[in-house]
């Protein structure tokens, strides 16, 4: 597991570049907030924002598993 949760976060934002408007519906994480943490304008994001997106991906890795 990563240990840093942005670190985990901004990787993954950036492997899934294009589908940001999809992650905002499914996550409820605003798509402006997305592009705000994904070009590391929000020099300290909320943490509840990161994990919601964290848990986001790594449900997606399970599935894929």
């Amino acid at each position: 597991m990563e240990t840093n949760l942005l670190e985990y976060v901004l990787r993954k934002l950036e492997e899934s570049r294009g589908t940001w408007p999809d992650i905002a519906e499914k996550t409820g994480v605003p798509y402006d907030t997305i592009t705000k943490i994904a070009q590391r304008k929000i020099e300290d994001p909320k943490v509840s924002k990161l994990q919601t997106l964290a848990d986001y991906f790594r449900g997606l890795e399970q599935a894929a598993a």
